[in-house]
């Protein structure tokens, strides 16, 4: 071999060396860069565990809200139940003294089919006339006088 061709050959075989070299720090740079950006979101993350455990009590808090929430709710359906139930009790004791008292009264016929217990507060209020001074109601056995505004007996009629 020449002595050109030896020194292109070594020329070569250096050149390849060092782009090993270069190629091998590269690398080693961008594996320590790598690792200090890792480093970093660790870091980061660190400082986020505070606010994880504080999303973690805010969570549990909400939960037991929600648990005492259901609760309450619970307790007020049981007491609507109980509610219903006294206002079915009442409307059926109602009921039996107007029966009672449709069953006692000459003017009332219970044997008839359409029959239905007459309402006491409803016939009460058709009882009641309209005052024209005042636009309430009044029963018939009284009468505004204008001058007043108050109410007094009227006289029996004979």
């Amino acid at each position: 071999m020449s002595e050109t061709a030896t020194i292109v050959l070594v020329v070569v075989v250096v050149a390849l060396l060092l782009a090993a070299v270069a190629a091998v720090l590269m690398r080693k740079r961008a594996q320590e860069r790598r690792a200090h950006e890792a480093g970093q979101l660790r870091d980061v993350a660190v400082t986020h565990t505070h606010e994880v455990t504080e999303a973690e009590r805010e969570a549990r808090l909400r939960d037991a809200e929600a648990e005492i929430a259901r609760a309450e709710a619970e307790r007020a359906e049981a007491e609507a139940a109980r509610a219903r139930q006294g206002l079915a009790q009442t409307e059926a004791a109602r009921e039996h003294l107007v029966r009672e008292a449709d069953r006692i009264d000459p003017r009332v016929d219970t044997t008839q089919d359409g029959y239905a217990p007459t309402d006491p507060a409803a016939e009460r209020t058709a009882d009641a006339t309209p005052d024209r001074t005042t636009g309430t109601a009044t029963d018939p056995g009284t009468q505004t006088a204008p001058s007043d505004g108050r109410h007094r007996e009227t006289p029996p009629r004979t």
